[in-house]
C-alpha cells in the first residue's frame, strides 16, 4: 500500500509541475506481494523544428537580388541587368508563394507573382528551390542556397541556365 501512495504522490506532483496532464493508478491483484500499476500521460513540448530542415524554413522572408539575365541562354545577347526586391512565404512542407518587384535595365516591373515555389532543405543547411515568376510556367527558375545566422538568412545563387544572380533573403 505504501508503494501505491508514493507512486500516486509522485505522479500528482508531475501534473502539478505541468510535466504531465493526467495520472491513473490502480492496485492490481497480488499473487505474492502487492503491486501498483501507474500510467502518466506526459505533455512534453516539442523542440522547434531544426532550422536545417524543410519544416524549419517555414516563415516569411524579404529578399533582394541582382544579376544578369540572358533570355536566349548563356553567352547570348542581349543581356539584361536587373535588381529585384520582394517577399515570399514558405509553408514548412516544401511549398510557398511570393511577390517580386524587378527593374530590368532601369525599367520597373512591379508586383510580379512568384508561384509554384517548391523547396527542400538538407540537414547541412543547404538546399534547392524552384519557382515560376510572372506566370511563365515554361521557364521555371531554380536556385541553390545555404541557410545561415541560426535560420534567419538564406544566401542563394541561380542555377537557371541563362541567368547569373546572387541574392539574400532575411526572415521577417
Amino acid at each position: 500500500m505504501d508503494r501505491y501512495k508514493l507512486a500516486l504522490a509522485f505522479s500528482t506532483a508531475l501534473v502539478g509541475l505541468g510535466l504531465a496532464t493526467s495520472v491513473s493508478a490502480a492496485t492490481l491483484p497480488a499473487t505474492t506481494s502487492p503491486s501498483v500499476s501507474l500510467a502518466v500521460v506526459a505533455d512534453v513540448p516539442l523542440l522547434p523544428a531544426s532550422r536545417c530542415s524543410t519544416a524549419g524554413a517555414k516563415g516569411r522572408y524579404g529578399y533582394s537580388e541582382h544579376g544578369m539575365f540572358m533570355p536566349n541562354g548563356a553567352n547570348s545577347q542581349p543581356e539584361f541587368h536587373f535588381v529585384e526586391v520582394g517577399q515570399f512565404t514558405l509553408d514548412g512542407l516544401g511549398q510557398g508563394n511570393g511577390v517580386a518587384n524587378i527593374a530590368f535595365n532601369g525599367q520597373p516591373y512591379l508586383n510580379i507573382p512568384l508561384t509554384s515555389i517548391t523547396y527542400q532543405v538538407n540537414a547541412d543547411c543547404t538546399g534547392t528551390a524552384s519557382f515560376v515568376a510572372g506566370g511563365d510556367v515554361n521557364n521555371p527558375r531554380t536556385i541553390t542556397f545555404v541557410i545561415s545566422d541560426q535560420g534567419s538568412q538564406i544566401d542563394y545563387i541561380s542555377t537557371t541556365p541563362g541567368s547569373t544572380l546572387v541574392g539574400v533573403a532575411r526572415r521577417q
